[in-house]
C-alpha cells in the first residue's frame, strides 16, 4: 500500500464479484492484467485479458482501454427451441394479450450485469444493439425488460432459473403492460407501454450453450403450438464480440447471421410442452388449432403472348404455359398461374437471400415444351418445389415467396402471428 492504497501487483475484488489481478499506483489499475467477470448469478465466471490507463480507481469508475475475452472453447454451433414472451396487461381477456414484439433478431450475446437485471446496468454500453441475457428471479418480467430496453439492446433472452425442467410449461411467461412500483427507477422507467424488442423465455438447460460473445439469431416459426409463440436461438461461436444494429450484426464471413434449414426444423411439437394448468388468459384460446398453409397443382394453361405482359415480335410468338396451384390457408382459398421463367427468378432472389436452395427446379428446355409429357413432368416437380418452400417458416414470412404465391394481405398478418 501506498497513502492507504493499493500499490503494486495485487487483487481487487468489486461489490459484484468481479475480481481483477494486475498492478496497481495509488489505488488505480494500471497496465495489463487478468479480469474475471461472474455471470448468471452463480460461481461461474468469464476471463478477459484487459488493460488500464491509470487515471481512475475502480471506486471512481474505472473502465479497461481494452478487453479481449481469454480461455474461450471452440462450440459447434446450436440450436436451442424458446418462447416467445407474451405482452399484456396483468388484468385482461384473451384479445388483449400479444406476441407482436416476437420478430428475428441477430446480434452478440451479452450478460446483463448485474445478471438479474433489477437495477440499470453496469455495462450498459456494453448492451447496446446486443442481444441481452438475463437471469431469471429477483424482480418481475416488466422490469427486467425495462431496464435492458433503457441499455439500447437489440433483444431479451430470460434465462430460466431451474435446471431439471426439461420443457416449457403453462403459462407462458409475461411482460405485464401498465405502471409498475419501481420508486427507485426514473419516471420514465416505472411503465411499461409496449414491448418493442424481442424477448424471449430459455430453459436454463441451454445456459450452457449460450457463450457470451458468441453471435446469435433469433427466429419464430410459422406454426406454433396453440396459446404459444415457439422459436428457436441459433448460436454460432466466433463471431466478433463487437456491437453491431439490431437486425444487421455480421458474423466474421460478411454475411448475416441466419440458419436457414434450421428454422424449418425448428417446428414446436406437443411434446416440447407440459400444460400444468389450463384455463386463463395466458393460453390465449389453446382450444384453436393453428392454421397450415398448403399447396396443390391445378390445371395448366396455354397463354398466346397477346395475354402476357412480355412484348414478342409476331413472328415469334408462340403459345407460353402457365402453370396453376390452389393455396389455402383456413378458410382462404386462391389460386395462382405462373410460367416456368418466373419460377427460375424466384429461386434466385431466395438462393441470394436466404442462401438456401429448396427442392431443385426442373432443367431449362429450349425444345419441345409443347410436350405434354414434358409439361406434366414440370408440373409435378414444381409442385414439389413449392411445397418445400412453404414447409419452410423463414420462406413464409418473406416478402419474395409471399409476393410469388400472390398471398392475400388477410393471410400475411395471419401467417405472421403464428396461424391461430
Amino acid at each position: 500500500y501506498r497513502k492507504g492504497e493499493m500499490h503494486g501487483e495485487g487483487v481487487f475484488r468489486t461489490p459484484d464479484g468481479d475480481t481483477f489481478t494486475g498492478e496497481f499506483s495509488e489505488g488505480k489499475p494500471v497496465a495489463a492484467g487478468r479480469l474475471q467477470e461472474r455471470i448468471g448469478g452463480g460461481e461461474a465466471t468469464v476471463d478477459y485479458t484487459v488493460a488500464y490507463d491509470g487515471l481512475k480507481s475502480f471506486h471512481q469508475g474505472a473502465s479497461p482501454m481494452t478487453k479481449d475475452r481469454t480461455g474461450r472453447k471452440k462450440v459447434e454451433d446450436r440450436l436451442m427451441r424458446v418462447a416467445g414472451m407474451l405482452s399484456g396487461p396483468r388484468e385482461g381477456n384473451v384479445k388483449d394479450f400479444n406476441y407482436d414484439h416476437c420478430a428475428s433478431v441477430s446480434g452478440p450475446l451479452v450478460w446483463a450485469r448485474p445478471p438479474f437485471a433489477d437495477c440499470p446496468l453496469f455495462n450498459e454500453k456494453e448492451c447496446r444493439g446486443k442481444i441481452v441475457l438475463v437471469a431469471r428471479g429477483a424482480v418481475e418480467f416488466c422490469r427486467k425488460y425495462t431496464i435492458v430496453k433503457e441499455a439500447g439492446a437489440a433483444g431479451m433472452i430470460v434465462v430460466g432459473d431451474d435446471a431439471t425442467k426439461e420443457k416449457y410449461e403453462a403459462p407462458c411467461p409475461c411482460v405485464h403492460l401498465g405502471p409498475f412500483a419501481a420508486p427507485d427507477l426514473p419516471a420514465r422507467m416505472r411503465e411499461v407501454t409496449g414491448v418493442e424488442i424481442p424477448s424471449v423465455y430459455c430453459l436454463k438447460r441451454f445456459e450452457t450453450n449460450l457463450h457470451e460473445g458468441a453471435m446469435a439469431f433469433i427466429h419464430f416459426d410459422a406454426v406454433s403450438p396453440p396459446g404459444w409463440k415457439g422459436g428457436a436461438i441459433f448460436v454460432q461461436d466466433g463471431g466478433a464480440p463487437g456491437g453491431g444494429d439490431a437486425g444487421r450484426t455480421k458474423t466474421n464471413g460478411g454475411k448475416p447471421l441466419r440458419n436457414s434449414e434450421g428454422e424449418a426444423l425448428a417446428q414446436w411439437e406437443d411434446s416440447d410442452l407440459v400444460f400444468e394448468r389450463e384455463g386463463g388468459a395466458q393460453l390465449l384460446n389453446k382450444a384453436a388449432p393453428p392454421k397450415v398453409l398448403m399447396c396443390q397443382a391445378t390445371a395448366v394453361e396455354n397463354r398466346t403472348p397477346r395475354e402476357c405482359s412480355v412484348k414478342i415480335p409476331l413472328l415469334f410468338r408462340q403459345e407460353v404455359t402457365h402453370y396453376g396451384f390452389k393455396f389455402s390457408f383456413g378458410e382462404a382459398n386462391w389460386v395462382i398461374m405462373k410460367r416456368f421463367s418466373a419460377f427460375d427468378r424466384l429461386d434466385n432472389q431466395l438462393n441470394a437471400t436466404f442462401g438456401l436452395p429448396p427442392a431443385g427446379l426442373p432443367p431449362k428446355k429450349l425444345f419441345g415444351l409443347d410436350n405434354p409429357e414434358v409439361i406434366q413432368s414440370r408440373h409435378s416437380v414444381l409442385s414439389v418445389y413449392l411445397k418445400d418452400c412453404i414447409s419452410r417458416p423463414v420462406l413464409v414470412l418473406s416478402p419474395e415467396l409471399q409476393e410469388f404465391i400472390e398471398m392475400p394481405t388477410e393471410v400475411r398478418a395471419r401467417v405472421k402471428t403464428g396461424g391461430v
